[in-house]
């Protein structure tokens, strides 16, 4: 689903107020650190993957992380449109601007390496993403927030591990690096999703 990965980069240029210039962005068809020698086909990545959800490994948090950054982006972006809650819009506007400076680390980290990502969400993502668009969401304030606690206690666990286990010293220190944001983004997403419950029992 390349249309989810060339909005989640545009998101990123966009929120970083053009940070990326247009030659430097990601082009139709291409992924981060894809060339002929380095780039897995579906199939051998989705055995790649399968595998990975066995034992961590440097596959593993670079499809985990990569992903799950992407998604928050859009996941945020869509917050900003549909929420009319202040706190929510305030929690929203604060992860996509954090993200998607995380995000543009991870990509030229891999860019770099040469490594080879998903161009679309994992499929317990894929299900999330869906979820929480969906029009048939009754109180999406209180979807999402839920969803960004859970999703961010994801985030922390997979980095912890990250930190101490992945093998190439670059994402290790980026996971490292992330790490301190990630815990207090998990904190915001508690804190919001308590004000929500809050005042949905006024």
């Amino acid at each position: 689903m390349r249309t989810w990965m060339k909005l989640a980069i545009l998101a990123v240029a966009v929120a970083l107020g053009g940070g990326l210039r247009a030659d430097d962005q990601t082009k139709p068809g291409d992924k981060p650190g894809s060339d002929n020698k380095a780039t897995r086909s579906d199939d051998k990545h989705h055995d790649d993957r399968a595998s990975d959800e066995k034992k961590f490994s440097d596959t593993h948090f670079v499809d985990h992380a990569y992903t799950a950054g992407q998604n928050e982006i859009l996941l945020n972006q869509m917050a900003l449109q549909r929420s009319r809650n202040e706190d929510v819009r305030k929690f929203a506007q604060k992860m996509l601007e954090d993200h998607s400076k995380n995000n543009q680390d991870l990509i030229l980290i891999v860019s770099e390496l040469r490594i080879a990502v998903p161009d679309k969400p994992l499929p317990e993502q894929e299900k999330g993403l869906q979820e929480i668009s969906s029009n048939q969401v009754k109180d999406f304030d209180k979807e999402f927030m839920d969803h960004m606690v859970t999703e961010h206690e994801k985030a922390v666990k997979l980095f912890e591990q990250g930190s101490k286990e992945l093998k190439n010293e670059k994402l290790k220190e980026y996971a490292t690096k992330s790490l301190p944001t990630l815990k207090e983004h998990l904190k915001m997403a508690k804190e919001t999703r308590d004000k929500v419950a809050k005042a949905e029992r006024r």
